[in-house]
């Protein structure tokens, strides 16, 4: 068999291999917690928010919703979630409205988010 045809036979084969392996396409997610205020009061209303970023398509990672356990003293008086993309980047968004129940320090544990990159079955985490 002529060199050229190998060389080309192997780079072939190698092109068709790395174009079938399950990748991810840009990034795995990254993950912000923020809270709106750096001391509270009791009785009264703050915001925490967790954002999930990728680059890529929306649909590349399926995304479990995260659970946020606040700790004890401080209770969830609400929540929503939005979606945003923003050119090649896409952003979960979920805020907790939060409300501490006496004064006091409070410490909030880290949340584990879990998600799939599409076209794989491996659960994969990411903390905060």
């Amino acid at each position: 068999m002529n060199p050229f045809f190998k060389i080309a036979s192997i780079t072939s084969a190698l092109l068709v291999v790395l174009c079938l392996i399950p990748c991810r396409l840009i990034g795995a997610p990254r993950v912000s917690l923020s809270l709106d205020k750096k001391n509270i009061s009791a009785q009264k209303p703050f915001s925490c928010e967790l954002t999930i970023s990728w680059k890529g398509d929306a649909d590349q990672y399926l995304v479990d919703r995260p659970r946020l356990t606040p700790p004890e003293g401080i209770v969830e008086v609400g929540s929503s979630s939005s979606s945003i993309t923003r050119g090649d980047n896409y952003l979960l968004q979920y805020r907790y409205a939060l409300q501490a129940q006496q004064e006091g320090n409070y410490v909030l544990a880290p949340i584990a988010i879990s998600y799939w990159a599409k076209g794989n079955n491996k659960e994969e985490q990411v903390t905060t």
